[in-house]
């Protein structure tokens, strides 16, 4: 969600639909928005924020035993056990979000050292 929402951080209160950019953030928010890994964060995001349907293949793996899972608490399905990783149309979800954390480093963070 982080990743997803810090381009609303970086350009607070810009209508990214239908503001015409003005300013460096905005600009940014804008062609971030044209990353396919960033799409797919924020398709992710708002499937679990507004219970919507996704155009990407959601896939989540099981495999762990439940003594080995360290918070049972918030296993939710005990026929399948506790999700141990995701991917989204056959691809790591946390390299997806590795991509997009890269691009805010080197066309946000890196620009202004």
């Amino acid at each position: 969600m982080g990743v997803n929402h810090l381009r609303d951080w970086i350009a607070p209160g810009f209508n990214w639909k239908e503001g015409e950019p003005q300013t460096p953030e905005q600009r940014f928010g804008v062609a971030i928005f044209d990353l396919l890994e960033f799409k797919v964060v924020n398709a992710v995001c708002n499937r679990s924020k507004h219970m919507g349907c996704l155009r990407y293949q959601l896939k989540i793996k099981y495999g762990t035993l439940f003594d080995e899972y360290p918070e049972i608490g918030s296993v939710t399905d005990f026929d399948n056990g506790p999700p141990v990783g995701y991917s989204v149309d056959g691809r790591n979800l946390l390299d997806i979000i590795d991509v997009a954390l890269g691009y805010y480093e080197s066309h946000w963070y890196d620009r202004s050292r």
